[in-house]
C-alpha cells in the first residue's frame, strides 16, 4: 500500500512540474525585401499596419482591433479579439538604432503565451535584408507536444514575411479568400494520372495539360477551369498522385475518351492569388483555416485544385488565382 502511494505521489508531482516548467518554441526567418530600409522599417513599427500581414488574424472574418499609445513609438500597442483566434496584444517595447525593434506578444487562445519578437534590418544594394526572431514560452507539457506542428508553426512565419515583402514591393503577394463551404459540382472532363514528388508531378502536369489539349483538337474547347484532383497526397513524404483533368460538354470526335468525376459532400474552399510556388502556402492556410473554425477533414476523398487563372491564360504569375477544395465531414 505505502508503495502504491508513492508511485501516486511521484506521478503527481512529475505532472506538476511538466505542466509548470517552462519550456519554449523559437522560430527565425530572413528575407530580401526589395524595399528601402526606411519604408520596411516605418511598416513594421507601425502596429496598425500588423493586421494586413499578420499570421494570426485573418483567420477570423471581423476581429475587433484597438491601438494604444502613439503608434511607431515604444509603448504603442495593438490589441485585438476574435471568436476563432482568441485575444492578443501586440506591444512594441524596444526601438533600437540602427533598425532593431522588440515586441512582446500576449495570446490567450485554449492557453496564455508569452512571446518576444524582434526584427533586425540591414541595407544592402538591392533593398532591405530583413531578420525575424520569435521566442514563444509554454508550459513544458505543452512544448512536448509540439512535434508535428513545429513545421506548421513555422510556415505561419514563412507566409507572414511573404505577405510583407509582397505589400512593401508590390509584387507577389500571396492574397487568401475565404470562400466557405460548399459542394463541389460533378465535372464532365477528360483526365490524365499523375503521380510522384513535386518537381515530378509539376512536369507531369504541363505535359498532361498540353496532351490533352492537342487530343482534343480545335473542336473541343474547355467548358470550364482545368483541374488537378489528388487522391493521395502526403507532404511529408513529398508523394502525390491523382490526375488533371479539362472539363468538356458535347465532345466531338476525337482522341479523348471523356469521364464523369463525382465530388461527394461538403468542401472548405479557399481562393489563392500568388504563383504556384506559393500553393503550399495556400493549403497551410485553408488548413489551419478550417482546424480553426473547427471543420474536420475528411481525408478519405480527394481534395482538388482548379485553375481559375494561370500560364493558360495570363503571363503574370503572381495573378494565378488557384481554388482549393478541402473535403469536410
Amino acid at each position: 500500500m505505502l508503495l502504491i502511494w508513492i508511485i501516486g505521489i511521484v506521478l503527481a508531482l512529475t505532472l506538476i512540474y511538466m505542466v509548470t516548467v517552462k519550456g519554449h518554441y523559437q522560430v527565425e526567418r530572413t528575407i530580401l525585401i526589395k524595399a528601402p530600409i526606411n519604408k520596411v522599417y516605418d511598416r513594421i513599427r507601425s502596429v496598425k499596419s500588423w493586421h494586413q500581414w499578420s499570421p494570426w488574424l485573418h483567420h477570423d472574418q471581423d476581429p475587433s482591433l484597438k491601438y494604444q499609445g502613439k503608434l511607431g513609438e515604444v509603448g504603442s500597442s495593438l490589441i485585438w479579439h476574435g471568436p476563432y483566434i482568441g485575444n492578443g496584444t501586440l506591444t512594441l517595447v524596444s526601438q533600437v538604432s540602427p533598425y532593431s525593434l522588440i515586441f512582446e506578444l500576449k495570446q490567450k487562445r485554449y492557453i496564455s503565451t508569452l512571446t518576444s519578437i524582434e526584427f533586425q534590418l540591414e541595407e544592402t544594394a538591392t533593398g532591405t535584408q530583413l531578420h525575424w526572431s520569435m521566442t514563444t514560452r509554454l508550459p513544458y507539457l505543452f512544448s512536448f507536444f509540439l512535434g508535428k506542428r513545429q513545421t506548421q508553426f513555422n510556415k505561419d512565419y514563412d507566409i507572414a514575411l511573404a505577405r510583407l515583402a509582397g505589400q512593401l514591393s508590390h509584387m507577389n503577394e500571396p492574397k487568401f479568400e475565404f470562400l466557405g463551404i460548399q459542394p463541389l459540382p460533378p465535372i464532365e472532363a477528360v483526365t490524365r494520372p499523375f503521380s510522384g514528388s513535386t518537381p515530378e508531378i509539376f512536369e507531369q502536369m504541363e505535359i498532361g495539360y498540353s496532351e490533352l489539349h492537342s487530343q482534343l483538337g480545335p473542336n473541343n474547347c474547355p467548358n470550364g477551369a482545368i483541374f488537378a484532383q489528388y487522391d493521395q497526397a502526403e507532404p511529408e513524404h513529398n508523394f502525390f498522385c491523382g490526375k488533371i483533368g479539362i472539363p468538356i460538354q458535347n465532345l466531338d470526335i476525337c482522341e479523348c475518351h471523356p469521364e464523369l468525376v463525382r465530388n461527394y459532400g461538403d468542401f472548405f474552399s479557399l481562393r489563392f492569388t500568388g504563383s504556384y510556388e506559393q500553393l503550399s502556402y495556400a493549403w497551410h492556410v485553408a488548413i489551419k483555416h478550417s482546424r480553426i473554425h473547427h471543420y474536420k477533414w475528411d481525408k478519405s476523398r480527394p481534395h482538388f485544385e482548379v485553375f481559375q487563372t494561370g500560364p493558360h491564360n495570363n503571363n503574370d504569375p503572381s495573378h494565378f488565382i488557384t481554388e482549393l477544395y478541402l473535403p469536410i465531414k
